[in-house]
């Protein structure tokens, strides 16, 4: 039910003139991060997240955009070290969520630039390859 009520305030405000509210200007959007950050951290083993690139093991890609060139990073599990941090970076949208400090950048949620980051697919020549969509309206 909150996540259709945020989808619907989202599309709103192209049509219809609605205050805006900056997650910098609440420390609510702050907060939300840290149960997030804890329950992924209690759930995920991050350190099996890292293998080899040779390895059979699947492949996590994780994209976020650097917010200060605006290019996209794809964080790659057998290049990559990919945590908490990283997963909140890729989740965090602009109007809800403040920027999150990761590998040495500052992130959003890789949809502004290219979400899901399938050009690092074909170089790790795959036997699949697994999209999830997120938006059906796109």
């Amino acid at each position: 039910m909150w996540n259709d009520w945020i989808v619907w305030v989202n599309r709103l405000q192209g049509s219809v003139v609605l205050p805006s509210v900056s997650p910098y200007s609440t420390p609510v959007a702050f907060w939300t991060q840290g149960p997030l950050r804890r329950t992924l951290e209690g759930h995920v083993g991050f350190e099996d997240l890292e293998t080899p690139m040779q390895s059979p093991a699947p492949m996590l890609l994780v994209g976020a955009v650097d917010v200060l060139s605006g290019d996209l990073k794809a964080f790659n599990s057998r290049r990559d070290r990919v945590s908490a941090d990283t997963i909140l970076a890729s989740t965090a949208l602009p109007t809800l969520f403040r920027a999150v400090r990761t590998d040495g950048g500052v992130y959003w949620d890789g949809l502004f630039s290219q979400n899901p980051p399938v050009r690092e697919l074909p170089r790790a020549n795959p036997d699949e390859i697994w999209v999830t969509q997120i938006d059906p309206e796109k």
